[in-house]
């Protein structure tokens, strides 16, 4: 089976651990993390993820900035994005739903609802 590819895109180091490891725990996925939207933009593309979970809140470029990036570039634009962010103001939400995000989770989120959600997004992408 092949594992899908994930791209985390958090400033923080442990957040990013934390999500690699749950993942990858039972094989089934391939978690790349990095720590800055213009890391995670290049990384976009170099290592082409099935599904990005987002952060909203990083310096430099914020996670909507990020998010706006993916979907209006070619190469990016189909990939799924679920952000994930302890932001829950309904201004930062309904800019991520403008921008298009398939998922808006909340930190902290409980990890079984992250790996369904995941599922669901991907299983839901590749029907499309």
């Amino acid at each position: 089976m092949t594992r899908e590819r994930i791209l985390v895109i958090d400033d923080e180091v442990d957040t990013c651990d934390l999500l690699k490891g749950t993942l990858e725990q039972k094989g089934d996925f391939e978690v790349k993390t990095v720590n800055s939207g213009e890391e995670g933009l290049a990384a976009s593309r170099s290592f082409q993820p099935a599904l990005i979970l987002l952060d909203v809140r990083m310096p430099g470029l914020s996670g909507l900035e990020v998010l706006a990036r993916l979907k209006s570039d070619p190469q990016t634009m189909l990939i799924p994005v679920i952000v994930l962010s302890a932001l829950t103001d309904p201004e930062t939400i309904g800019e991520a739903v403008r921008l298009y995000t398939e998922e808006y989770l909340t930190k902290p989120v409980q990890l079984v609802h992250l790996r369904a959600t995941i599922q669901r997004v991907l299983k839901r992408a590749r029907v499309e």
